[in-house]
């Protein structure tokens, strides 16, 4: 065992035994308390609401969608199958990676929300288009004329 890589964490529901740390000794070496430790990649907290994850979710689809956004402002243009292409790997596979765990927790509309982004991006809708027309909607980018 990995002393250095391995911490400890309570997981209670009860709050007034929620701060407890555990002292558990591996080697004659304390291990560190978490209370917000990762596990392959997800940020557990105390009731597995799993909070902090989808917040760390929502970061990067908001980050990547700024992205989508640059490459379909720019001067020349990027042609629609380029941007839904763009749209998946950067948005779509990051919020599915999510999926799992957001099903249980309160915070799915964090993801959400820059999932609709990234969506309208896509498209090129306005922001009042509604919802439930986003996955549905036609692209509003005119397609290029064909050479005869």
């Amino acid at each position: 065992m990995n002393t250095t890589k391995s911490v400890s964490t309570a997981f209670n529901h009860n709050n007034h035994k929620a701060s407890k740390t555990l002292e558990i000794k591996v080697k004659n070496k304390t291990l560190p308390s978490d209370p917000n430790p990762k596990h392959l990649g997800v940020c557990l907290d105390r009731l597995l609401v799993y909070c902090k994850y989808l917040e760390g979710c929502a970061i990067k689809i908001a980050k990547r969608n700024c992205i989508l956004r640059k490459l379909a402002r720019t001067t020349r243009g990027a042609s629609q199958s380029a941007l839904r292409m763009s749209t998946f790997v950067l948005c779509y596979n990051a919020a599915e990676c999510c999926a799992p765990v957001s099903t249980r927790s309160l915070d799915t509309k964090l993801v959400d929300v820059n999932v609709r982004a990234s969506m309208r991006t896509k498209r090129g809708c306005l922001k009042p288009t509604p919802i439930q027309w986003l996955p549905t909607s036609k692209p509003t980018v005119a397609p290029p004329l064909e050479k005869e």
